[in-house]
């Protein structure tokens, strides 16, 4: 006798909820609401400035100092503390995982706590061995570092090229904020120029991608040559920029420089008619 069509397709519900559940619990959650700007893998290293030994164990999320860190999977803190190399940093330890989070601001999970996943365990930051603001995330399975990208329950946002005009690789997912945009009109006021708002916060992310970006000189090495001479022509209008800031920067310390001699002078020449009216009393003083 044939099981009613109605059953089966609630016997298949009931297995597709549970397998969702499993994929759901195997699965680890991205531990900071960040882009991933150094994957996992061989690449530059930003500290040795060596280009061919480096093996990153890890995914680096570059965050600003004192984003939420949650823990990625439920375990035991076996290590909250400070080190030179990893800064605050702390280990967990799963069901045959070791999950280690590093360079934090400030460690809010003590040893010996039990971590559920999605717990805020710390707030990032730039302790330690680092070169910017970021979140180490490093997964080891048997006592081996592991890429943890195609783990996580979400894919997490990727950073898009660095480079004029370099387009992000197959499969990167930008955020919202790194999607270009056209400018307000602002009801026809010209944005404020010079080196403050946000043409500050422009020029300083354009000049970090270059200057404190790990994946730097992997990510020109695969240009080719149109586009190189592109990144080139971008870096010269940049530093002539920054020149021209400079220069504006230099007039003005020579400026208050100046102001500060004229208010010393007026200040000696104070002091010296002061002395001399003084002087002229006394003497008139003295005749009488």
């Amino acid at each position: 006798m044939k099981a009613p069509i109605s059953m089966v397709a609630c016997v298949l519900t009931l297995l597709v909820t549970q397998t969702n559940d499993a994929i759901a619990q195997a699965c680890i959650q991205v531990p900071v609401d960040c882009r991933v700007t150094s994957a996992f893998g061989s690449r530059y290293n930003p500290i040795t400035k060596n280009y061919s030994s480096e093996f990153h164990h890890g995914v680096d999320f570059g965050c600003p100092i004192g984003s939420k860190v949650v823990a990625a999977d439920a375990g035991v803190v076996s290590v909250s503390a400070f080190s030179a190399s990893a800064g605050n940093w702390i280990v967990a330890r799963g069901a045959g995982t070791t999950i280690k989070y590093m360079h934090h601001e400030r460690n809010l999970a003590p040893v010996g706590s039990s971590l559920s996943k999605g717990q805020e365990i710390a707030k990032t930051g730039n302790t330690g061995r680092s070169t910017g603001p970021h979140l180490h995330f490093q997964v080891e399975t048997g006592g081996k570092a592991v890429d943890p990208m195609s783990n996580f329950c979400s894919k997490p946002p990727l950073k898009p090229g660095v480079l004029q005009g370099a387009d992000p690789e197959q499969g990167d997912v930008l955020d919202k904020g790194s999607q270009a945009t056209a400018p307000a009109d602002n009801g026809g006021v010209p944005p404020p120029m010079g080196m403050d708002g946000s043409l500050s916060e422009i020029i300083g992310d354009i000049v970090a991608a270059r200057t404190l970006n790990p994946d730097y000189m992997r990510q020109i090495s695969g240009l080719s040559e149109p586009r190189l001479y592109a990144e080139l022509a971008y870096m010269q209008s940049i530093r002539l920029k920054v020149q021209h800031e400079r220069s504006q920067h230099r007039e003005r310390i020579a400026a208050t420089q100046a102001m500060l001699q004229l208010l010393m002078a007026d200040d000696v020449l104070r002091s010296q008619l002061e002395l001399q009216r003084k002087a002229a009393a006394n003497a008139g003083a003295s005749g009488n």
